[in-house]
């Protein structure tokens, strides 16, 4: 029965999850793995190929399937026993659920574990810097330790059963997962039943292998060889190459006691240019190459394994350290030098602050003397417009005057030539007039006014109400002629 994404995967105790993923065979061995959803949170779900339960309709004779229902029996008491053993390592993933699942003719074994997704694959490790690579090998160390403390051999570690997880590289914590091959110590296995990847099997476990007996026993050391490749594969990028069996394993391990492929080991990639970076990269090659040992007595222990990269570390850290307080010191002079700089704008910054304030005060009387020269200017124009008016006024008078002096000059001319007339005319006539009748106007008039007057008055009064009396005449004018 093969399940696809959307599938529904039951165990008959009564869980029950959703499949999110199809499955997959890549780096599987003889299973299939995939994602799957129950209760609101995804799992990690492994289904195995082999063994095969039998259901009611499955085909073959009792006998076989006796024997099949046998062998499932004891697949399942030994994953429930390596989950009981393992349940309080908190490096190891154990499962939450296990059950067969399928049709009335078989069934396939579901291992349902926690999903932890890694920070960082064996490329990004590669690429890290040397104090996060060691810190990943550093927590690899750690969780085999624990696993080995449970009293098992795990006999499959390589980089995809190792998950680095965490926040970052520099503060890594390691999950082992897998444990189909795991034995416990002092328990054999059949080469036969060895399942997982010989690129990283032990020399000894690889000969079992290859002769399918139980040629020597195996130890908790397999593993620490297995661990020197993964930091060999962590540090150069690429895992040790070579054909499968047993001349590999000899391969590689004589070569690395010739210290051969060991040249391609560089925490730093080829670039240890100090005389500490090439003293660590001297400790850390005599490591690995300990580690993969062909002799197993000789193999270095995990206890050593994790000195000597505690080591390590405190030397990266010393002299990161001092690179540090360098650092710190230039940076102490630059930020001194950037204080003085500050202090010295600061100081520019008040400068030009009371400038900007003296020119505010400056513009503010400007602004003062503006608003008086717009009120001096608007008063300029009205008396600009008064000046204006007066001068029309002023024009509308000399007009005025000149038309005045024009009668004036007319009038004159007209009594010059009146005065001329009479001197040459009028003056000589009256004077002869006056000559020949001197009195007789001034006579004349009197006469007539005096006839006037005594009319209107009464009789025996002057003009004056005084008793009359003849006027008195010079004795040269004859007197008047009475009126007829």
């Amino acid at each position: 029965m093969v399940l696809r994404k959307g599938d529904e995967l039951r165990n008959p105790s009564g869980a029950s999850y959703r499949v999110r993923t199809d499955f997959s065979s890549k780096d599987a061995g003889t299973s299939q793995w995939g994602f799957v959803e129950g209760e609101g949170a995804e799992y990690f779900a492994k289904r195995y190929l082999s063994p095969v339960n039998p259901g009611i309709k499955a085909l073959g004779s009792e006998d076989v399937k006796r024997q099949r229902r046998s062998a499932c029996a004891v697949f399942e008491e030994r994953q429930q026993r390596l989950n009981n053993t393992l349940r309080d390592c908190s490096a190891a993933v154990t499962f939450v659920d296990f059950f067969a699942f399928g049709d009335e003719s078989n069934r396939h074994y579901y291992k349902i574990c926690p999903k932890i997704a890694p920070i960082a694959t064996v490329e990004q490790i590669h690429a890290a810097s040397a104090f996060a690579k060691l810190h990943v090998m550093q927590a690899a160390a750690t969780a085999l330790t624990m696993f080995h403390d449970c009293g098992l051999i795990h006999l499959d570690i390589k980089p995809q059963n190792i998950l680095i997880h965490g926040t970052n590289l520099e503060r890594p914590q390691a999950y082992l997962i897998d444990f189909d091959n795991s034995i416990f110590c002092l328990e054999d296995i059949k080469g036969a039943e060895l399942v997982g990847d010989m690129s990283y099997y032990s020399p000894e476990v690889a000969e079992r292998i290859v002769t399918n007996t139980l040629a020597s026993t195996l130890t908790q050391k397999a593993d620490i060889f297995s661990l020197g490749v993964v930091f060999f594969e962590y540090c150069t990028g690429h895992p040790v190459l070579a054909t499968y069996g047993k001349e590999f394993y000899q391969w590689a391990t004589e070569n690395c006691k010739k210290r051969w492929i060991l040249e391609d080991i560089d925490l730093w990639g080829r670039n240890s240019a100090s005389t500490y970076q090439r003293e660590v990269n001297g400790m850390f090659t005599s490591l690995i190459s300990n580690m993969l040992s062909f002799d197993v007595s000789a193999r270095t222990s995990l206890k050593e394994v994790l000195a000597i990269l505690k080591k390590i570390i405190a030397l990266i850290e010393s002299e990161h350290m001092g690179y540090k307080l360098q650092e710190a010191y230039r940076d102490n002079r630059i930020l001194e030098e950037d204080n003085q700089k500050l202090n010295e704008e600061i100081e520019e910054l008040i400068l030009i602050e009371n400038q900007y304030e003296s020119l505010q005060l400056k513009y503010k009387e400007q602004q003062k003397f503006l608003e008086k020269y717009k009120k001096l200017y608007s008063n300029n124009e009205e008396l600009k417009k008064a000046q204006e008016k007066n001068i029309v006024k002023l024009r509308e008078n000399l007009n005025d005057d000149d038309k005045y002096i024009n009668f004036l000059e007319e009038k004159l001319h007209f009594y010059t030539n009146l005065s001329v007339i009479l001197s040459v005319w009028v003056v000589p006539s009256v004077l002869w007039a006056f000559s020949t009748l001197p009195f007789f106007p001034l006579s004349f008039g009197f006469k007539v006014q005096r006839e006037v007057i005594e009319e209107r008055r009464p009789l025996g009064e002057s003009v004056l109400g005084e008793p009359t009396e003849p006027p008195l005449l010079p004795a040269d004018v004859p007197p008047p002629e009475k009126s007829r």
